[in-house]
């Protein structure tokens, strides 16, 4: 990829489906509005899928092997054993062809979450609905309330992914102005506020080993 390259990087886990959001980040108002901010390439990670690479499905490559949408370089995997770091530092303009900060896209899974947040750059969330007796719509609220991160719903009476891009771009210039409030790469020099509630206090302490008391 040539230097410069920006990076929209969206993840969905490994281990659970998520294919309302696989579908948004393909749309073509969201590919234009990553356009227009600046995004080069496009990298889904994509998880467990019963019907092969949503790719495959959605976008077609063209001559050459490749899927290029209006100058958007699209590419996806399924799931990396090793972790998501090498593509995190990507987005963080850290890594070979990636000089410029990107942004990522991911499910609201708590360590997901901590994980990224480790970058200093902006961070969109959106809670899978398909998922029962978790904490991801109460951690990306608490999250998004306190200024960690963006949320975003895949409902149109929500805040749209294309409008979340736009939200990013001003978090990222507010990161570049004032003191950010993490640090890139692991490990987190401190640990985040203590949540203000239980089960999202409980699904933090899980994920980072962070103890704190009632």
């Amino acid at each position: 990829m040539d230097r410069g390259s920006k990076l929209c990087f969206v993840t969905v886990g490994a281990t659970a489906e998520f294919p309302e959001l696989l579908n948004a980040v393909l749309q073509q108002k969201f590919l234009d509005r990553i356009l227009q901010n600046g995004y080069t390439d496009l990298l889904v990670q994509f998880g467990v899928l019963k019907n092969g690479s949503v790719l495959d499905q959605l976008i077609a490559p063209d001559e050459s092997g490749k899927r290029v949408i209006d100058g958007l370089h699209v590419a996806g995997f399924n799931s990396k054993p090793d972790g998501l770091q090498e593509e995190m530092m990507a987005v963080a303009g850290k890594t070979r062809g990636f000089d410029r900060e990107g942004c990522i896209i991911s499910h609201a899974g708590s360590g997901t979450i901590l994980e990224a947040m480790r970058y200093d750059v902006p961070l969109i969330v959106v809670p899978n609905p398909s998922l029962l007796d978790n904490h991801q719509q109460e951690l990306a609220e608490e999250l998004a309330r306190q200024g960690y991160v963006i949320k975003a719903n895949l409902e149109e009476s929500g805040e749209t992914l294309a409008n979340a891009i736009e939200t990013a771009e001003i978090l990222r210039e507010r990161q570049n102005t004032s003191p950010p409030i993490n640090s890139v790469g692991p490990p987190l020099e401190k640990p985040l506020r203590k949540p203000k509630t239980r089960a999202l206090h409980k699904a933090l302490d899980e994920e980072s080993g962070y103890l704190a008391l009632d």
